[in-house]
């Protein structure tokens, strides 16, 4: 047999191989993926049946959306809290923050959004307006009426669209750390970070499908941040921030390597009801800084429990 014959011989050997790995390694992800809805055995915390939502509004299917939640409700006077995190992230990331919160004597809440932590995974939209839309199902199921809405990071645009949808439902909000508009986003161009993430979505689809890893490789996190901002526009937001009524608390550390002091000050100044409040501290003042969060916030939704309070700016 000539030199050749035996390398293409071998080289066709190895392709079968690969063909043959990487059908076993998706048969066994298929078998063993756990199904959409199912709560894990001994998770904590509450597993809502809602709508999936879209940003044009609820699907007529549902999806499962994991809430945690702190404290007592025995101050009715004082309206819930909801903790909205980043991403990727999950409810967890407030584990610190919301038990303090707690104690000052408020209910708190933490959904994992639509596509994180715990809820549902694969959803049509996870974009931030309808991550907005799905909190609004979660309170209406929680009968929550009236809530303080805090958005970290990516959170602070799902909360600035809240404001959008229904501002009634809002007692205040406070941007922690938090992106929106969009001239403040990376290279503030819109179509270039959508471009961005594109290619991230087909590397990541990519290495999932060309690896047999048998599920030991988890990319659903990866592949939820970039859908999660590929679906969202934050355009709009810059017209929400600039007719919004609601007291607004911008929260900012001013060594945050993720989301750029300058956002924090130019949402302040498109904000007319905003009050900017900036710490020495980083993007990660809910792990890091829990304690001087807690009193920051305290002191603001104090003041806004009751409708009507005129906001603090400057």
């Amino acid at each position: 047999m000539t030199a050749p014959r035996r390398t293409n011989r071998r080289l066709f050997a190895l392709l079968l191989l690969y063909a043959g790995l990487l059908l076993a390694s998706r048969i066994v992800q298929a078998t063993t993926r756990t199904a959409p809805g199912t709560t894990p055995p001994d998770a904590p915390g509450l597993f809502l049946r809602i709508p999936e939502t879209k940003a044009e509004g609820p699907l007529d299917r549902e999806i499962t959306l994991h809430v945690l939640r702190w404290g007592e409700d025995n101050h009715p006077g004082r309206p819930p809290v909801i903790l909205l995190h980043g991403s990727p992230g999950a409810a967890s990331n407030f584990d610190l923050l919301a038990p303090r919160l707690a104690e000052t004597g408020r209910v708190v809440f933490a959904p994992d959004l639509p596509g994180f932590g715990l809820s549902t995974r694969r959803v049509a939209d996870y974009s931030i307006r309808a991550h907005a839309r799905a909190v609004l199902e979660m309170m209406d199921t929680l009968g929550v009426e009236r809530a303080h809405v805090v958005g970290w990071s990516m959170g602070g645009g799902v909360a600035l669209s809240l404001a959008d949808l229904a501002p009634d439902r809002l007692a205040s909000i406070t941007l922690l750390a938090a992106v929106g508009a969009q001239e403040t986003e990376g290279s503030g161009n819109f179509y270039f970070e959508h471009i961005k993430y594109a290619v991230g979505l087909l590397f990541t689809d990519a290495i999932d499908l060309a690896i047999p890893h048998f599920g030991s490789l988890d990319l659903s996190a990866a592949r939820a941040f970039l859908r999660n901002f590929w679906d969202s526009d934050q355009r709009p937001l810059k017209d929400v921030m600039t007719r919004t009524t609601l007291p607004v608390l911008i929260l900012h550390g001013s060594r945050d390597p993720l989301v750029s002091v300058r956002a924090a000050r130019r949402h302040h100044e498109l904000i007319p009801t905003s009050r900017l409040v900036i710490t020495p501290y980083s993007h990660f003042m809910p792990f890091l800084q829990p304690d001087e969060t807690t009193e920051i916030l305290g002191e603001f939704f104090d003041r806004h429990d009751t409708p009507g309070t005129p906001p603090e700016t400057g």
